[in-house]
């Protein structure tokens, strides 16, 4: 699997904030490399994202279909942030039966929306699962608590899905 960062929306997007500031960090140009090959690089040498459409997200999945990966793991925002955009293209594509999708929690407020929508999306298909379990990455995982896991638990469970399989993602070890 990869993680599919979030931050690549079109610069011109009014929401657009982040994806300007990720722009700004690749436009030097020996970071050009780490671009998306969608980026653009504009007169003065600064990267730019084009608007995002299904046609672009679509044949970025083909491409790490065609590499071998097998799910996408997506950081789970809240229903009403511009960052979900490439979760929402996945669950819209004609290659998600390809590739799969997992969620990285603690990335952003998980309220009651939110958890309704993942919940339902892992009783789908389209959610990597290990042996039945739903894969989710907790992001600072050494600083969450119990609680927040728990939460996600009851909503999943309420759909009828087994016990998550939690994963811990940390920057500092211990």
């Amino acid at each position: 699997g990869a993680i599919r960062w979030d931050a690549y929306f079109s610069t011109e997007d009014p929401q657009g904030n982040v994806s300007r500031e990720v722009a700004k960090a690749l436009s030097p140009e020996e970071f050009h490399f780490r671009a998306p090959y969608f980026a653009k690089v504009n007169e003065q040498g600064n990267i730019e994202f084009p608007y995002e459409t299904q046609e672009r997200f679509d044949n970025e999945a083909q491409l790490a279909i065609d590499a071998g990966i097998d799910y996408f793991a997506y950081c789970w925002y809240r229903e009403n942030d511009v960052m979900k955009y490439a979760r929402k293209r996945h669950l819209t594509s004609s290659l998600r039966d390809k590739i799969k999708m997992a969620a990285i929690v603690n990335v952003s407020a998980l309220d009651e929306d939110t958890l309704t929508d993942l919940a339902k999306v892992i009783k789908e298909d389209v959610y990597l699962k290990v042996d039945g379990h739903p894969l989710i990455y907790v992001f600072d995982a050494i600083r969450t608590n119990a609680q927040s896991r728990q939460r996600i638990t009851d909503y999943v469970l309420k759909e009828g899905v087994k016990q998550p399989y939690y994963v811990g993602m940390n920057a500092v070890p211990r």
